[in-house]
Formats: structure tokens, sequence, C-alpha cells
């Protein structure tokens, strides 16, 4: 069953309301807060938020290297 985590989005600084969709201890979806104060919206950069986690799950699962901000395996 998936579970819904309340918070907002840190990809820019409007700090956008948003609930993450989170099953098997993986994100699969975003969805806006409507309750939030930023008015219930996500902008072009919080939306696909989830397809970015899957494209760098599948770089570090590839065996190739991280993107320089995430730094270096453990």
């Amino acid at each position: 069953m998936a579970e819904r985590h309340e918070g907002y989005c840190t990809l820019c600084h409007s700090r956008c309301g948003s609930i993450t969709l989170v099953e098997n201890a993986r994100m699969f979806g975003v969805e806006p807060h409507t309750g939030h104060p930023t008015g219930g919206a996500l902008c072009a950069k919080g939306r696909p938020a989830d397809t970015q986690m899957r494209a760098l799950e599948l770089v570090a699962t590839d065996g190739g290297p991280l993107p320089a901000r995430l730094g270096t395996r453990c």
C-alpha cells in the first residue's frame, strides 16, 4: 500500500507544498498539497521530481558514476 508523506519541494526557493507518494521504500509520485499556504500547486521543477529520482536510481544501479552533486559512493 502506498504511503503519502506531506512536505515541501526544495527544488526552488518557493518551497511549494507537496505530497510524496512512496511504495516499497521508493518514491513513485509527487502531488501538490492543496492545503499548503503556497497555493496548492507545483511548478515545472517539482512536478517531475519522481522521474528525476528514478533516473538517479538507474545511474546508481548501473554502476556508472553518480552526478557530482550527490557526492561519492560509500
